[in-house]
Protein backbone atom coordinates (compact mmCIF):
# COMPACT_ATOMS: atom_id res chain seq x y z
CA UNK A 1 0.00 0.00 0.00
CA UNK A 2 1.38 3.42 -0.96
CA UNK A 3 1.87 6.34 1.42
CA UNK A 4 -0.87 8.22 -0.43
CA UNK A 5 -3.36 5.41 0.16
CA UNK A 6 -2.66 5.28 3.89
CA UNK A 7 -3.35 9.00 4.28
CA UNK A 8 -6.79 8.93 2.67
CA UNK A 9 -9.65 10.09 4.87
CA UNK A 10 -12.39 7.46 5.15
CA UNK A 11 -15.99 8.55 4.81
CA UNK A 12 -19.39 7.03 4.18
CA UNK A 13 -21.88 8.29 1.61
CA UNK A 14 -25.48 7.35 2.29
CA UNK A 15 -27.53 7.66 -0.87
CA UNK A 16 -30.34 5.64 -2.38
CA UNK A 17 -29.35 7.03 -5.80
CA UNK A 18 -26.90 4.53 -7.35
CA UNK A 19 -25.87 6.97 -10.08
CA UNK A 20 -24.89 9.61 -7.51
CA UNK A 21 -23.00 7.02 -5.46
CA UNK A 22 -21.21 5.81 -8.60
CA UNK A 23 -20.27 9.33 -9.60
CA UNK A 24 -18.95 10.05 -6.10
CA UNK A 25 -16.85 6.88 -6.29
CA UNK A 26 -15.40 8.14 -9.56
CA UNK A 27 -14.73 11.62 -8.14
CA UNK A 28 -13.05 10.22 -5.02
CA UNK A 29 -10.81 7.76 -6.88
CA UNK A 30 -7.87 10.12 -7.02
CA UNK A 31 -8.67 12.35 -4.07
CA UNK A 32 -7.59 12.38 -0.44
CA UNK A 33 -10.95 10.79 0.44
CA UNK A 34 -11.68 7.06 0.70
CA UNK A 35 -15.37 6.42 -0.01
CA UNK A 36 -17.62 3.68 1.31
CA UNK A 37 -21.24 3.79 0.12
CA UNK A 38 -24.44 2.67 1.77
CA UNK A 39 -28.02 2.77 0.57
CA UNK A 40 -29.93 3.24 3.79
CA UNK A 41 -29.86 4.28 7.45
CA UNK A 42 -29.55 0.86 9.09
CA UNK A 43 -26.72 -0.12 6.76
CA UNK A 44 -25.08 3.25 7.44
CA UNK A 45 -25.10 2.69 11.22
CA UNK A 46 -23.58 -0.76 10.84
CA UNK A 47 -20.94 0.53 8.41
CA UNK A 48 -20.03 3.39 10.76
CA UNK A 49 -19.62 1.00 13.66
CA UNK A 50 -17.35 -1.33 11.70
CA UNK A 51 -15.26 1.23 9.77
CA UNK A 52 -14.77 4.33 11.96
CA UNK A 53 -15.09 6.98 9.23
CA UNK A 54 -14.03 10.60 9.70
CA UNK A 55 -17.40 11.75 8.42
CA UNK A 56 -20.71 10.64 6.94
CA UNK A 57 -22.25 12.41 3.95
CA UNK A 58 -26.05 12.07 3.74
CA UNK A 59 -27.80 12.64 0.40
CA UNK A 60 -30.97 14.56 1.24
CA UNK A 61 -32.28 14.03 -2.29
CA UNK A 62 -32.66 10.31 -1.67
CA UNK A 63 -33.56 10.05 2.04
CA UNK A 64 -36.76 11.35 3.63
CA UNK A 65 -36.27 14.25 6.12
CA UNK A 66 -37.69 12.32 9.10
CA UNK A 67 -35.47 9.34 8.30
CA UNK A 68 -32.47 11.67 7.94
CA UNK A 69 -33.12 13.36 11.28
CA UNK A 70 -33.37 10.00 13.07
CA UNK A 71 -30.18 8.78 11.41
CA UNK A 72 -28.25 11.91 12.43
CA UNK A 73 -29.30 11.44 16.07
CA UNK A 74 -28.32 7.75 16.01
CA UNK A 75 -24.96 8.58 14.40
CA UNK A 76 -24.24 11.10 17.16
CA UNK A 77 -24.72 8.33 19.73
CA UNK A 78 -22.76 5.68 17.81
CA UNK A 79 -19.75 7.62 16.53
CA UNK A 80 -17.62 10.72 16.70
CA UNK A 81 -17.81 11.04 12.90
CA UNK A 82 -18.90 14.40 11.54
CA UNK A 83 -22.20 14.40 9.67
CA UNK A 84 -22.45 16.47 6.51
CA UNK A 85 -25.48 16.83 4.28
CA UNK A 86 -25.75 17.27 0.54
CA UNK A 87 -28.63 17.74 -1.84
CA UNK A 88 -30.38 20.19 -4.10
CA UNK A 89 -31.94 21.87 -1.05
CA UNK A 90 -28.94 21.61 1.30
CA UNK A 91 -28.35 25.35 1.35
CA UNK A 92 -26.04 26.19 4.26
CA UNK A 93 -27.88 28.40 6.74
CA UNK A 94 -31.34 27.87 5.22
CA UNK A 95 -34.15 27.52 7.80
CA UNK A 96 -35.18 24.18 6.22
CA UNK A 97 -31.83 22.79 7.38
CA UNK A 98 -32.39 23.69 11.06
CA UNK A 99 -33.98 20.33 11.97
CA UNK A 100 -30.84 18.53 10.77
CA UNK A 101 -28.44 20.82 12.63
CA UNK A 102 -30.52 20.48 15.79
CA UNK A 103 -30.28 16.70 15.41
CA UNK A 104 -26.48 16.97 15.27
CA UNK A 105 -25.40 17.60 11.65
CA UNK A 106 -22.22 19.63 11.30
CA UNK A 107 -22.51 21.18 7.83
CA UNK A 108 -23.98 21.01 4.36
CA UNK A 109 -22.77 21.23 0.79
CA UNK A 110 -25.21 22.19 -1.95
CA UNK A 111 -25.27 19.97 -5.02
CA UNK A 112 -24.71 22.12 -8.10
CA UNK A 113 -27.44 22.55 -10.72
CA UNK A 114 -30.18 20.71 -8.94
CA UNK A 115 -30.48 17.19 -7.69
CA UNK A 116 -29.45 15.16 -10.71
CA UNK A 117 -26.14 13.41 -10.37
CA UNK A 118 -25.37 14.22 -14.02
CA UNK A 119 -24.85 17.81 -12.89
CA UNK A 120 -21.79 16.64 -10.95
CA UNK A 121 -19.95 15.45 -14.05
CA UNK A 122 -16.92 17.45 -15.16
CA UNK A 123 -16.04 20.76 -13.52
CA UNK A 124 -19.11 21.01 -11.24
CA UNK A 125 -18.21 17.60 -9.79
CA UNK A 126 -14.60 18.60 -9.25
CA UNK A 127 -15.70 21.82 -7.52
CA UNK A 128 -18.15 19.85 -5.35
CA UNK A 129 -15.41 17.41 -4.35
CA UNK A 130 -12.98 20.26 -3.58
CA UNK A 131 -15.58 21.86 -1.32
CA UNK A 132 -16.14 18.51 0.42
CA UNK A 133 -12.39 18.06 0.96
CA UNK A 134 -12.02 21.64 2.30
CA UNK A 135 -14.95 21.20 4.66
CA UNK A 136 -13.57 17.90 5.90
CA UNK A 137 -10.10 19.30 6.55
CA UNK A 138 -11.56 22.33 8.35
CA UNK A 139 -13.59 20.15 10.71
CA UNK A 140 -10.74 17.71 11.30
CA UNK A 141 -8.41 20.61 12.14
CA UNK A 142 -10.95 21.90 14.68
CA UNK A 143 -11.03 18.48 16.31
CA UNK A 144 -7.25 18.60 16.79
CA UNK A 145 -7.31 22.06 18.43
Amino acid sequence: MSATATKRIPFILTSKDPSFAGLMEHLCDESSLHLLTTAGPSITLETVRSNTPAFVLLDLDSIEPVETTRLIMKLALASSAFVFLTGSSAVPGAPAMDQFYQAGAHGSILKPDGKTSVSLAGEPGKAFLEQLVRTTHRFLARRLE
